[in-house]
């Protein structure tokens, strides 16, 4: 690429033919995306309107692994502070894909990006955004943020649960669910647990909600690949701390935090004897190898 192609009106230009459907190769669309987003995490804001008209074309044109690397990329500079921490609400406004959506969600809360006008930080600006119908995968955005395994976090999502239980988020509510990082936390097994000791006495009334939970419980257990999983929030205890990295937190033998899991899921089974979803979490919850 030469050095005009980087310069924000050719990029913006660039973008309004591409929304307007010019035809383009996916390496092409992949390249301006990233052309587009290093200019916007380096302050070019006037680029937003364009990119996000621009965003759905690039959804239509360029597969997920390779939006995955767009994503990676740009996460990477705003980790290292080569771009502006805000370049992930692109993400979590625009894509769709669970994973992209959920990581993006999880960064911008590890790393405390602020809202444009500092109404909110980190977890809570994620938050602001689903509250407000701004991102295009809310069940992903909160995924990523129950992945974080924080406390306060937790707090916030499970006031969250009376509108998640409706109809109308039963989408948001199962893409939610699905997501699971390969470093599963206690207290991310244990928000689904929580909730459905809470709704036994809600069956069968609330047993659409209960089954999502379930299959969460077994989307967490399959997650795991080695034979421990983790206690601990992976939010900084500061504002101005460190981002946590897998060392930060405790190690827990899965054996043992099976054991614990195990004998809360039999219990609802006998009170839920119908629910298919239950009984498939209990048993991947009971087999440790």
């Amino acid at each position: 690429m030469d050095t005009n192609e980087w310069d924000p009106e050719r990029v913006s230009a660039a973008l309004r033919s591409r929304s307007a459907g010019s035809p383009s190769d996916e390496g092409y669309m992949a390249a301006l995306a990233t052309r587009a987003l290093f200019l916007l995490g380096r302050g070019h804001v006037g680029l937003q309107p364009d990119f996000a008209s621009f965003y759905p074309r690039l959804v239509e044109h360029v597969g997920t692994d390779a939006r995955r690397q767009i994503f990676e990329r740009a996460r990477d500079h705003a980790r290292s502070g080569l771009l502006r921490s805000d370049v992930l609400a692109h993400f979590l406004r625009l894509e769709t894909d669970r994973g992209i959506v959920a990581e993006a969600a999880f960064d911008t809360a590890r790393i405390g990006v602020p809202a444009p006008a500092r109404t909110a930080r980190g977890a809570d600006y994620v938050l602001e955004l689903v509250v407000t119908g701004a991102v295009a995968n809310a069940g992903a955005a909160l995924g990523g943020l129950l992945a974080l395994a924080d406390g306060e976090v937790n707090r916030k999502l499970e006031l969250l649960r009376p509108a998640l239980a409706l109809p109308d988020a039963d989408a948001a509510l199962a893409e939610m669910g699905r997501h699971a990082r390969a470093h599963v936390h206690v207290a991310t097994v244990e928000f689904w647990l929580d909730w459905m000791e809470a709704l036994i006495v809600e069956l069968p009334a609330a047993q659409r909600v209960f089954d999502r939970a379930a299959e969460a419980l077994l989307a967490q257990r399959q997650a795991i690949h080695g034979d421990v999983v983790f206690d601990g929030s992976w939010i900084a205890p500061l504002p101005d701390a460190p981002v946590r990295d897998s060392s930060s937190v405790r190690e827990l033998p899965l054996s043992r935090f099976s054991s614990a899991v195990a004998p809360r899921l039999a219990a609802l089974a006998g009170a839920a004897p119908r629910s298919a979803d239950l009984r498939r979490a209990l048993a991947a919850w009971t087999l440790v190898h």
